[in-house]
This record gives C-alpha cells, structure tokens and sequence, in this order.
C-alpha cells in the first residue's frame, strides 16, 4: 500500500494488517510513520495483538511488513479504555481463535456508537461462510 494513500486510512489500517495475517499473504504498508505519529497509542496495542498471536511482522521507519499466519491457540483479550476501531480488529481477532473472545457490555457500546450494525454484519458473515 503506497504511502500516500495511507493517511486516508486511519480508520482502516488495524484491520488491514490483521486481514493480511489472517489470510496467510505477505503484506508491506508503507507510510506508517504517519500512523505511528497520529495514533501511537492504538499502534502499540495492535503491535501487542500482533505479538500475542505470534504474528510475524517487521516495522522500518516508515514500512511494516507482515507475513501471514497466526496463531490459533492463542487468546485475545480486549483492552480497557480502547477505542472502536482497536476494539473491532480485536474481536475479529478472536473470533478466528480457538477460545473465541469475551466482549463487555461498555466494550460493546464503544463500538455501536462508532458502526451500530458491526455485530449484526459479524453474524451475517458467519451464517454465509
């Protein structure tokens, strides 16, 4: 993904690099300094979610480069405090893990507020796979 393209993903970028684990493809986004710089908070809790899966990933000064593949065993436990975008990559995240994953009622409101419809959308996927 070129750089400059990159900014106008904020919103989309922790789920982008957990679909890129997810589907076992090699990934490299350029231009996450501007991530990194504007978000710092939520990058170093998706770089926790990565780690904790045992997700393969390199960041450059400006590049991540992720290699596909997680780890199913592992358990995805939701951050407190987080925002809607980290708290949905986090629940896909755990949906494709062996233990599933626990969502909090307020945990659940933070992300209606943002996509009323995520949690329906999620259900509909899952009665078409």
């Amino acid at each position: 993904i070129p750089a400059k393209r990159l900014y106008m993903m904020e919103y989309e970028y922790p789920i982008l690099i957990l679909l890129s684990a997810l589907h076992k493809i090699d990934v490299k986004i350029q231009g996450i300094d501007y991530i990194k710089q504007r978000e710092n908070d939520n990058f170093i809790l998706l770089e926790k979610l990565l780690n904790n899966l045992d997700i393969s990933y390199v960041v450059d000064r400006d590049t991540i480069s992720i290699k596909g593949g997680i780890d199913k065993t592992k358990t995805v436990t939701l951050p407190e405090g987080a925002e809607s975008k980290i708290l949905m990559t986090h629940i896909i995240a755990g949906l494709f893990c062996d233990s599933g994953i626990k969502v909090s009622k307020d945990q659940k409101d933070i992300v209606i507020k943002d996509y009323p419809s995520f949690f329906d959308t999620l259900l509909s996927i899952s009665k078409n796979e």
